[in-house]
């Protein structure tokens, strides 16, 4: 597969692990589960104290291929400096990352690698479902939540500069749905900030513009865990201003590479959306508070939206809309805005499921009425088949074919003899 060497490429899988026992056997079973063979997979322990190593060496004891798990252990420093812990010891040429709690397609790496080989690229991005914990059920994502046609027409390969103004709202800044060159994150010295939320902000938005190579894969090969019950959220909540932390080192690292201006309508967009919805997503009202004034004294200016909040610079009429109700508004009644469109946006849900369950009854009717028409038709060909089946063995047949030998006999010594 690789063009280099005949070897097929190492990949080493890194999954940093806090607290995630109840979904390690999924997780780490469908990256054991993989079509391609050659891989590594790092296992940090950030410092748990559930049964999350005990799951793990469980797993790697009793499954399949489960000697290619590495378990290392730390103390509880987080998600990004686990990884970079990972990457230290890393031996792959690709390196590909899984949240503890998701899983993926068991021909991800098969499919990745293929495509990071074939065009040489950097960095490869896949498509991906979110997976309802409570439902068990895959589901599309929000439209726009991934937007590949924004770079991708055809070419097959292409950097940030196809279009520097949507770089970072068109991928996200997840690392779980991206294969990344360790050559290439080593060479631009791509490593995870110290934050315990956002770490993977700084990280994918450098190698993003730092590829020279980025292709991409319209596949939905990674489930995004969703629903999951509140301990997703917790550190939402103890660490409610790391994304603005997050968001102005990563500004200041692009400055230092001479990249921002480049990228700066991408960032400002980037930062306005991540800034409103990490404000809305804060489950107690004392971290809303404490992120509207954050956003409204400093943050907006420190992340260098104050001076592009025009309709023109920002990409979105609605992301404009609660910037300046912020800036004019107390916190509760941007809050009682948010409920009141929240409710809104339900019943619009609502009305659309309900439009959507007749479609599909119409649909199971139409479905219903052919397989009926094809039942019927089945029937009337195992009728005629029975007929035909009755003509050809009956008596009054073998007799007519036997009388029409003669007449045929007879004309083909007539042929023969023309």
């Amino acid at each position: 597969m690789s063009t280099s060497s005949s070897k097929p490429p190492k990949v080493s899988m890194i999954m940093a692990a806090y607290n995630a026992a109840p979904f390690l056997e999924q997780s780490l079973g469908s990256l054991l589960d993989q079509t391609y063979t050659d891989f590594e997979i790092l296992c940090v322990d950030d410092g748990s104290t559930d049964d999350t190593v005990s799951t793990i060496e469980h797993v790697a004891s009793t499954r399949p291929n489960g000697d290619k798990i590495r378990l290392l252990r730390t103390d509880h420093v987080g998600a990004g400096i686990a990884r970079n812990i990972a990457l230290q010891q890393a031996q792959g040429e690709y390196i590909s990352f899984l949240d503890a709690d998701d899983f993926v397609d068991k021909q991800l790496l098969e499919k990745a690698v293929y495509k990071a080989d074939t065009v040489q690229a950097d960095i490869v991005i896949w498509d991906l479902w979110f997976y309802d914990h409570n439902t068990q059920i895959d589901q599309y994502p929000p439209v726009g939540t991934l937007t590949f046609s924004n770079f991708d027409d055809g070419d097959g390969v292409f950097t940030y500069t196809k279009n520097p103004d949507y770089i970072f709202n068109s991928f996200q800044n997840w690392i779980w749905n991206k294969l990344f060159r360790r050559s290439f994150l080593i060479e631009h010295e791509i490593t995870f900030p110290d934050f315990a939320r956002t770490q993977d902000l700084q990280f994918t938005c450098l190698a993003l513009v730092e590829a020279q190579r980025i292709a991409v894969i319209y596949e939905r090969l990674s489930h995004y865990r969703i629903n999951r019950g509140s301990s997703n959220m917790d550190t939402n909540d103890q660490h409610p201003l790391n994304f603005l932390d997050a968001f102005i080192a990563l500004k200041a690292e692009l400055m230092q590479r001479g990249m921002y201006k480049i990228v700066q309508r991408s960032y400002v967009n980037w930062a306005l959306q991540s800034a409103l919805a990490n404000m809305f997503l804060q489950r107690r009202y004392s971290t809303f508070r404490e992120v509207f004034n954050a956003l409204k004294e400093h943050g907006f200016d420190q992340m260098d939206i104050t001076g592009h909040a025009t309709q023109k610079y920002i990409q979105c009429d609605i992301w404009l809309t609660e910037y300046h109700m912020i800036l004019e508004q107390s916190p509760e009644d941007v809050l009682m805005y948010f409920t009141q469109n929240l409710r809104t946006n339900e019943a619009r849900g609502i009305t659309e499921i309900n439009r959507l369950d007749r479609v599909l009854k119409q649909r199971e009717d139409q479905i219903r009425q052919l397989s009926d028409t094809l039942e019927t038709q089945r029937n009337d060909i195992a009728t005629l088949s029975t007929s035909l089946r009755n003509i050809t063995l009956s008596a009054e047949y073998r007799l007519g074919k036997k009388i029409l030998l003669l007449p045929r006999l007879i004309k083909d010594l007539l042929t023969c003899h023309r």
